[in-house]
């Protein structure tokens, strides 16, 4: 077997360090080349060769080390006849200097040869080097850049082939400084190191936004400059990129067996032993720690890995933990550490404590060997960052309490005896608990029938333990108040005593930070039901029925402290026993059966819950009849369980029959009666009925506040459930006493991860979310997302609505690739859980549909419009608004794309549901009207859109009235329409009115009225008005350069009309810097295609064709001919405005 040449040269510069001459690699901070290694089994075949020729070359010409160690970290420096020549030109960019050399390709600093003539970084391939491989990697490196828009991200400008056809892209070129140069000649403060970090954090996460993984992340790669004063971070060379979905090129990328992409210290333990499959954004997570380990301390995670062998340095990086930041600073040298500290303009001494408050931790949980215990995404990363700045408490400090206990232990063995001696004693009481459990157990053996006495005993302990469980905020701080007086005795029995000894307790108290609700749930786990369920098994095998009863009565209680998962096995066995000795009609069997259904239900497992609940009621009907109360009981869940899949008018039936039933034969104030009446209230609530389901609500709280108390489980949910019903009908801050009232009893009675609690945290954080109080938002949904996965697992429909309100907080925070993440993990669980017809699955569709949409990726859009419209047409019909809502979607996406011709069937089967289910006058007829209007009007049709222009007008003065923006715009269109059918004075009255309008109600300066404003000067240019139009067209060029964004659609069209007028005034010199700037706008906003940047290339065509007029030796007539040329190339697509 062969090594490839890029083999080749890695495993040559190897034997060269082990050899003891440690070549251009000694010093990683100066390393820029990423690199692979070969497959195993090729080193095998050709590695004592290499080897050979290496010591041959060693011995024969020693100079080659001053070579490499000169040269390697600039290939311009290297002699000529060991680099190619720089080329004069490449593509249309002429070639200013050469800047780098990677693994594949050349980067030259370039500048464009038309205006404006900006200063490119062009990336072209080396001649000899254009295989497969590297050409789909070059194309996957380009196509990842095109994929992305971040200020943090280099951005791609265009690409294309030299004459030799070597490929070749341009970026914006970056004249910085690598990201540790820069913070070291700029003495940036640690503060300011973390801001910058949070901004390389944030590109990072755009990058996995659009599931691109970079695989070099390290200083190199991050250029930093400062633009206006502010610093700013450019992440470059994407060159190892790999996807995660779609792919990049139209060739597949290969990672042979065993090849290692990377650089060696910032390089993932994954990257060292995985050929690509396994690595995701988690690799780069852990680059990010590296990078920021090393901006910290000064020093590399893991140092001298260019000493070591290859095997060796791969080993450090899979096995080596890194030494703490604080520590490495503490270590180092005394000149090293103090010149680090110093570029951060703080002492050594000051830079530790730093450090040691969470900022170890950070780095730490970034650098974690095993992705899984890393951040799991880099905005968590960066968050903690953020929580570091603002003084709050980090996630990652520390990263398990397993992790704490252990590190707490070793670092404080003497303490820890005294905070022993409070766990013993809450192991005392289970021990008594046991105690009691087997004396009862005894006695059972005397006689069976005394297996009932100790049933009850039973249930009694575990209510007790239950208990204990359920207060777990007043256990933990007893547990806390017992420990801290052993903690202070045994510090001041060391000798410790004044502020010495405050200090030390108050950092002690800091880092007993446990999850007691944890422990206090795993003590009730492992030290009575385990043993409780054991026990039942040993001892009551010979009495199967007694067996039955107690593992019935633990899986109740399991259910009710929220442990679904463990009251299953327990449930089942139940179940099986009383099936086969009494059979399935036995009334106690079928109580069986409909707790096993109950407990499938409330777990969210309603399709597994569904044979259960039906065959619970069936039998019940047949043996007990429609009128026991146990029937009822049944038919109530039945109504639940048909509710919760979203299969409301058949819930309707089985809810009235059972509040009927329990009314008739229990009375209104009973317990199955008022919960009935709360679940009549949910029902009529998600049928959009608030009116009819307020009385239902208000019965049931009513009854359940005196019946059962204001702190009954019960209780807490009407009143929560009340709260979500009035915070539905708009009425936030009348919601609020509620949702407060139901959440700081929940935490009160039932403990912060009981599922009704962590209901109550989601509602909160979403009731903040629509008072747009977004922070505290984010800490009650993060609070519940969290609780919610520990509680209930990834695949619970609770879990998942936590998941998708955060997607719907971070679009409203103006984070829309990040809300895509949350939004699709919710959609994709909702389709697992309840499938593609469910309310929570169409809502989730609808919101990726819509900020899609919102991002201007319609195309993949579309696909979530139509699956939401199929649905709804099955399930509500071709009229229900909602159905009408989706069809007119599409159409919008379709217009949007361009494609008229395919949205008008859409819009038109719209128009008319609207027209039928709302009448002429309603606002989504209106809208549809004027859209159709448009469509034609894109499409050439002029007369045809003229009715459309006239009744949308006419419906909106009269509905909405002259000042309503809708009703400014359709004046606007219609003015715009008619001069487009060459009406000129006709148009001039509805343009004039527009703008008068809009300047009085917006003001001068807002999008609208800048519309207006270049409207109206568009006009007088086409009627010969030249000075008015150059005022006009001029005020609305300086509006918009104040209002709107540099890269604006419309500031590109306001200076395509500008220069049209200045070319109308004759006067091109002026005329050439707007119509060039329009231009590079237009196209890169809308497409080459696109109607407004073809009219953007008239313009240039006849303002160089009249220039040329006035001055035939300038060369006009050719800067005509190349846009003649380029506009004769395109394809024309008919596009609407």
């Amino acid at each position: 077997m062969r090594f490839s040449r890029y083999a080749r040269h890695a495993r040559y510069r190897q034997i060269l360090a082990e050899r003891g001459e440690e070549g251009p690699m000694k010093d990683a901070s100066t390393t820029d080349s990423s690199w692979s290694d070969p497959d195993p089994e090729d080193a095998d075949a050709g590695i004592q060769d290499l080897t050979r020729i290496a010591n041959n070359i060693v011995d024969e010409c020693p100079e080659i080390f001053d070579l490499t160690r000169e040269h390697s970290a600039d290939p311009s420096a290297l002699p000529s006849t060991l680099r190619s020549e720089t080329p004069k030109m490449i593509g249309p960019y002429k070639v200013l200097e050469f800047i780098a050399r990677g693994g594949f390709g050349d980067v030259f600093l370039c500048q464009e040869t038309c205006k404006p003539h900006r200063k490119l970084a062009v990336k072209v391939i080396r001649a000899g080097l254009d295989t497969k491989d590297v050409l789909a990697r070059f194309e996957a490196e380009k196509n990842a850049l095109g994929l992305m828009s971040h200020q943090a991200i280099a951005r791609l400008i265009a690409s294309g082939a030299t004459e030799n056809n070597h490929p070749y892209f341009a970026m914006e070129y970056i004249q910085g400084q690598t990201l540790t140069e820069f913070c070291s000649k700029e003495q940036l403060t640690l503060e300011q190191r973390l801001h910058l970090f949070i901004d390389i954090c944030s590109g990072v996460q755009h990058a996995h936004a659009k599931s691109v993984v970079h695989r070099d992340l390290k200083p190199s790669n991050i250029m930093v400059t400062r633009i206006d004063g502010k610093i700013q971070a450019k992440i470059i060379d994407f060159g190892l990129v790999k996807s995660l979905q779609q792919p990049l090129c139209d060739q597949t990328l290969h990672t042979r067996y065993g090849a290692l992409v990377g650089t060696y210290e910032y390089m993932s333990p994954e990257q060292t032993r995985s050929a690509g499959a396994e690595i995701d954004t988690r690799s780069d997570i852990y680059s990010l720690g590296a990078i920021l380990y090393q901006l910290l301390t000064g020093e590399l995670a893991i140092g001298d890995l260019r000493k070591c062998s290859y095997g060796e340095a791969l080993d450090r990086i899979s096995r080596e933990e890194p030494i703490l930041p604080s520590l490495r600073v503490k270590s180092g040298s005394e000149n090293t550490t103090s010149d680090h500290a110093s570029t951060l303009k703080i002492g050594t001494e000051q830079l530790t404590q730093r450090l040691e408050i969470d900022l170890d931790w950070v780095v730490m949980k970034a650098l974690e060997k095993e992705p899984e215990r890393r951040y799991q995404t880099v905005q968590e990363f960066a968050r903690d960052i953020e929580n570091f700045l603002s003084g709050e408490m980090v996630e990652a400090r520390p990263p398990s309490t397993s992790y704490r206990l252990n590190k707490f232990a070793r670092r404080n063995r003497v303490m820890l005896t005294a905070t022993a001696l409070v766990f013993l004693s809450l192991s005392a009481l289970f021990s008594w608990a046991l105690m009691e459990r087997t004396n009862a157990h005894a006695a059972t053996k005397i006689a069976e029938e005394r297996a009932e006495d100790f049933e009850t005993a039973v249930q009694f302990l575990l209510r007790q333990v239950g208990g204990i469980g359920i207060d777990v905020p007043s256990v933990a701080l007893h547990l806390r108040k017992d420990i801290m007086p052993g903690i202070r005795a045994t510090l001041v029995k060391a000798g410790l005593a004044g502020q010495a000894l405050e200090d030390r307790i108050s950092q002690l108290e800091q880092g007993i930070t446990i999850d007691w609700i944890k422990v206090a749930e795993n003590f009730v786990i492992d030290y009575y039901f385990n043993p409780a369920l054991a026990a039942i098994d040993k001892d009551f095998s010979g009495h199967p029925l007694v067996r039955a009863r107690l593992l019935d009565t633990v899986a109740l209680e399991l259910k009710r402290l929220g442990l679904h998962k463990l009251a299953i096995p327990p449930q089942e066995e139940a179940l099986r026993i009383r099936r086969t000795i009494l059979g399935s009609d036995a009334s106690i069997t079928l109580k069986s059966i409909h707790n096993m259904g109950s407990l499938l239900s409330d777990w969210g497992k309603r399709d597994e819950a569904m044979p259960f609940q039906q065959e619970a009621l069936d039998g019940r009907r047949s043996v007990l009849g429609n009128n026991h109360p146990d029937t009822l009981r049944s038919i109530n869940n039945m109504g639940v369980l048909l509710h919760g899949q979203n299969r409301l008018v058949e819930a309707m039936t089985f809810t009235q029959e059972a509040l009927d039933g329990f009314r008739r034969l229990l009375g209104d104030d009973d317990a199955n009666t008022l919960r009935s009446f709360h679940n009549m209230g949910s029902l009529l609530k998600d049928m959009d009925q608030p009116d009819e389901a307020m009385p239902f609500y208000q019965e049931a709280l009513a009854g359940r506040r005196l019946v059962l108390g204001n702190d009954h489980p019960e209780t807490l949910r009407t009143i929560n459930s009340m709260g979500a019903l009035i915070k539905s009908q708009g009425d936030l801050d009348e919601a609020m006493p509620l949702y407060q009232e139901a959440l700081e009893s929940r935490r009160r009675v039932l403990g912060n991860i009981h599922p009704d609690t962590l209901r109550s945290i989601n509602n909160m954080g979403t009731l903040l979310l629509l008072l747009n109080r977004w922070d505290e938002a984010e800490s009650f949904l993060q609070e519940a997302i969290k609780g919610r996965l520990r509680k209930l697992g990834n695949d619970h429909p609770s879990t998942l609505l936590s998941i998708y309100n955060m997607g719907v907080l971070l679009q409203e925070q103006g984070k829309p690739d990040e809300a895509i993440l949350f939004y699709q993990e919710a959609l994709d669980g909702y389709r697992t859980v309840l499938g593609n017809d469910h309310k929570e699955t169409l809502r989730a569709i609808k919101s990726m549909g819509a900020l899609l949409q919102r991002q201007g990726r319609a195309v993949e859009a579309i696909p979530f419009y139509k699956e939401l419209l199929d649905s709804n047409r099955r399930k509500l019909g071709n009229d229900n608004p909602e159905t009408l809502r989706s069809i007119y979607k599409i159409g919008v996406l379709l217009k949007g794309q361009g494609k008229l011709n395919e949205a008008m069937p859409f819009y038109q089967e719209a128009l008319d549901g609207y027209r039928r289910k709302l009448g002429n006058d309603d606002p989504e007829t209106l809208r549809s009207i004027k859209e159709i209007g448009l469509l034609l009007k894109g499409q050439g049709k002029l007369d045809e859109a003229m009715p459309f222009y006239q009744e949308a007008l006419d419906g909106y003065r009269r509905v909405r009235g002259n000042d309503h923006p809708c009703t400014l715009l359709s004046i606007n269109n219609m003015g715009a329409l008619l001069q487009d059918q060459g009406k000129l004075a006709a148009a001039l009255p509805f343009l004039q009115e527009a703008l008068e309008r809009r300047r009085r109600v917006k003001g001068n300066d807002h999008r609208s009225t800048l519309l207006s404003i270049h409207n109206l000067g568009s006009l007088a240019r086409e009627r010969g008005r030249l000075d008015e139009a150059d005022a006009l067209s001029s005020e609305a060029v300086e509006g918009a350069r104040l209002k709107l964004s540099d890269g604006d659609r419309y500031l590109g069209i306001y200076l395509t009309g500008r220069s049209m007028t200045l070319v109308a005034l004759r006067r091109f010199e002026d005329a050439q810097a707007p119509a060039l700037e329009g231009y590079s706008i237009l196209e890169a906003r809308c497409g080459a295609t696109h109607k407004c940047t073809q009219k953007a290339i008239h313009n240039l065509i006849d303002l160089y064709n009249g220039w040329h007029k006035t001055d035939p030796e300038a060369g006009h007539d050719k800067s005509a001919a190349e846009w003649q040329a380029k506009l004769d190339a395109l394809t024309v697509v008919p596009t609407a405005k």
